[in-house]
């Protein structure tokens, strides 16, 4: 069973970022700084994916979260 929501969970991450990785790269992106490691604009927000993972599975698998 875990073992099942393990790979469910990084199949549904991999889908979910693809199709939100391009609005993230127009809309929610980084601004580089001096104090930065980055020199060009970086995507931000995909946390988003797996917080909706994990929420979406607990709600199919009957998990309730308090």
């Amino acid at each position: 069973m875990i073992l099942e929501m393990f790979f469910i969970s990084f199949i549904s991450t991999l889908i979910i970022l693809k199709f939100l990785l391009p609005f993230l790269k127009k809309n929610i992106y980084a601004e580089p700084s001096k104090r930065g490691m980055h020199d060009k604009k970086k995507p931000t927000g995909g946390g988003i994916s797996f917080a909706l993972v994990i929420s979406l599975i607990s709600y199919f698998k009957g998990f309730n979260l308090p």
